[in-house]
């Protein structure tokens, strides 16, 4: 690693190139005290867009024309949930993921939340105590109203769920004013999240023949707390896990089809009741199930 800075205690933000001051700022400016425009905003009728299809489909001829093994130090591969780098030379790591939920035309505040939460249950599925957050915001022109309190409220969905989960933003981007022809794009919010890996030796892979198949819950719906604990069980329990899978958008049908064709293997699976909250796939060895706790958690199956 390199040191490139140091923390002071005089509020200032400074840059240096050659040992000469060449930027300066009160670093309030970039958080608190920053400007904030007030823009014209007026909230869309949320019954007047139909939902679009979700493709299920795997995304692997996207990412795999990515060489993701650059640097050796890929410990988990891409296509579930995260992937793991070494931090090199300890045995420590980072679990990364992406996130971005259907279009938020329904409700941009809720679309706001899941992106935090999926990006942060897909790190912890993968070993990774959620650290820090990252986001791309994709939207129409501000301009409009309509536009500008979609914003508004993914904003918030984005705030509200990071500081149940105690998860700083830390950095982020904008994507405004895509229009064709006087017509917005869908509300986007997207979130990256970056995760620490105590030991990258042992982060969940793929479930073995004869493990037993969980499912953790988070009962109640959008219930944050609850969604917090649920993201903290999974990255604790981690270790014991062979497998650990987010159920997102298609359900828990398509997360078990996921796990299967990822891991090689089918389960014998007796489907439980659809929950309202979030959910996270999990497999262990028989042995290895007392460990984990019975609080929100249920056998639903054996790999065959």
């Amino acid at each position: 690693y390199a040191a490139i800075g140091e923390v002071t205690d005089d509020g200032l933000l400074r840059a240096y190139h050659d040992g000469e001051v060449v930027g300066e700022v009160p670093a309030s400016f970039l958080t608190d005290e920053c400007p904030r425009y007030d823009v014209d905003r007026a909230p869309h009728p949320i019954t007047s867009v139909e939902p679009a299809p979700v493709n299920f489909e795997s995304k692997r001829w996207i990412y795999e024309q990515y060489d993701h093994l650059v640097g050796s130090r890929t410990i988990r591969r891409p296509g579930l949930d995260a992937a793991v780098l070494r931090l090199r030379p300890s045995l420590r790591g980072i679990a990364v993921s992406l996130q971005g939920p259907p279009p938020g035309e329904h409700d941009p505040f809720v679309a706001g939340v899941l992106a935090v939460l999926g990006a942060a249950r897909n790190v912890a599925c993968a070993g990774g105590e959620p650290v820090a957050l990252t986001d791309c915001l994709n939207f129409g022109s501000p301009e409009k109203p309509e536009i500008a309190w979609e914003l508004e409220q993914a904003i918030e969905g984005i705030a509200r769920a990071a500081e149940a989960l105690a998860i700083p933003v830390v950095s982020g981007n904008v994507s405004l004013y895509n229009d064709t022809d006087g017509r917005s794009i869908p509300p986007t919010p997207v979130v990256g999240c970056v995760g620490l890996v105590p030991e990258v030796r042992i982060v969940p892979g793929a479930w073995r023949r004869r493990d037993l198949v969980l499912l953790a819950t988070a009962p109640g719906e959008l219930d944050l707390a609850a969604e917090a604990a649920l993201i903290r069980y999974v990255w604790k329990a981690a270790p014991v896990l062979t497998l650990a899978h987010d159920v997102s958008d298609g359900g828990l049908r398509v997360a078990l089809r996921e796990a299967a064709e990822h891991s090689g293997l089918e389960a014998d699976v007796d489907l439980p009741a659809t929950a309202r909250g979030g959910q996270v796939l999990l497999a262990c060895a028989p042995a290895d199930v007392k460990r984990l706790g019975t609080k929100n958690v249920q056998q639903i199956g054996v790999v065959a």
